[in-house]
């Protein structure tokens, strides 16, 4: 397995276990605070983005978890596709978050716990992407050109999804 693949797959395990600490249904809970009395949109509505942005935030984990076990048949095409869809859903997940922001609420909205396992997934992801830059600065100073770029390629994948689960905590957790 290349580095990269390694790399990746310390990501996704330690992605699946934050997301899998959040649990279903703590993510699709329709049991959500008070919404903010000037909201644009109505609570029912807002309710099924948050629950929805959740569900997204497990089918991530998903694909994290059949990225790692094609990655470990060897079947590095199929992995590298799960991982763009796990990227493509934290995305989407995002996308609602972001929209909740703008019409639903500024209070928390996810309970605790839910809120402490984002931020604890975002600090994850930015170490993680930290360490990448580190590996790819260290490979481009011994002149390895595909270590840097697997590496900086990391630092990517791993600060996007940091600033992914950032969002997520500024919608419903604040």
């Amino acid at each position: 397995m290349c580095r990269i693949g390694k790399n990746i797959s310390i990501v996704k395990h330690g992605m699946f276990l934050i997301l899998a600490a959040l649990g279903l249904t703590a993510c699709t809970s329709p049991e959500v605070s008070e919404i903010k009395k000037n909201a644009t949109w109505d609570q029912a509505s807002c309710n099924e983005l948050a629950s929805a942005s959740g569900l997204y935030l497990m089918g991530v984990g998903e694909f994290i978890a059949k990225s790692d076990a094609a990655r470990e048949k060897g079947e590095t095409e199929i992995a590298d596709k799960q991982s763009a869809g796990a990227l493509s859903l934290s995305e989407i997940a995002t996308n609602h978050a972001e929209t909740f922001v703008a019409y639903c609420a500024e209070t928390e909205v996810w309970k605790e716990d839910d809120c402490r396992n984002v931020s604890d997934a975002s600090q994850f992801f930015t170490k993680l992407s930290y360490d990448f830059i580190q590996k790819s600065d260290a490979a481009r100073k011994e002149g390895d050109l595909k270590a840097e770029y697997e590496y900086g390629a990391a630092t990517v994948y791993t600060s996007k999804l940091a600033a992914n689960y950032a969002t997520h905590s500024r919608a419903y957790c604040n």
